[in-house]
């Protein structure tokens, strides 16, 4: 089954979407322009978190636009804090998840909430890997689940 999900994502179009637009916003933020590009940031250190955050929130709207152009449904979804699951406190005080929601709600966008999920969990420190922020297993089938569920609910 592995090689036949890589041969889809080899083949797809909104993948090869989703790489292009990678590759662009890489380009964007990297020192490889002449400086006349009027979106080059010149100075990439000066941006501030909110800055970021915003040209994120610009692109999920950008992408959001494409797949209503293209009449599809994207979906999106945010790791919740490792930080947090660490400490068996997810995710009731994490921002980022809790601005993240407040944004998909006000811009009508599928949100799938791994945070919730998460904070239901009973034993959330298994949920990631001690010495880096990568999922386990067990992570990895949870998100997986909750991922399907949603979908599923959603179909229509």
């Amino acid at each position: 089954t592995r090689d036949t999900i890589k041969k889809i994502l080899r083949y797809s179009y909104f993948a090869r979407l989703l790489r292009k637009f990678q590759q662009q916003i890489i380009f964007l933020l990297s020192d490889q322009s002449d400086g006349n590009n009027k979106y080059f940031i010149i100075d990439k250190d000066d941006l501030t978190n909110q800055n970021i955050k915003m040209q994120t929130y610009a692109a999920i709207l950008m992408l959001k636009d494409f797949a209503d152009k293209i009449n599809s449904r994207i979906f999106f979804f945010i790791i919740p804090n490792k930080q947090l699951a660490s400490q068996n406190q997810c995710c009731d005080s994490d921002a980022l998840a809790f601005d993240f929601f407040n944004f998909t709600e006000s811009n009508n966008l599928n949100l799938i909430d791994l945070p919730k999920a998460f904070g239901r969990y009973s034993d959330q420190s298994k949920l990631f890997f001690e010495k880096d922020i990568h999922l386990t297993a067990e992570g990895h089938l949870l998100t997986a689940e909750v991922i399907s569920q949603e979908l599923r609910l959603k179909k229509n």
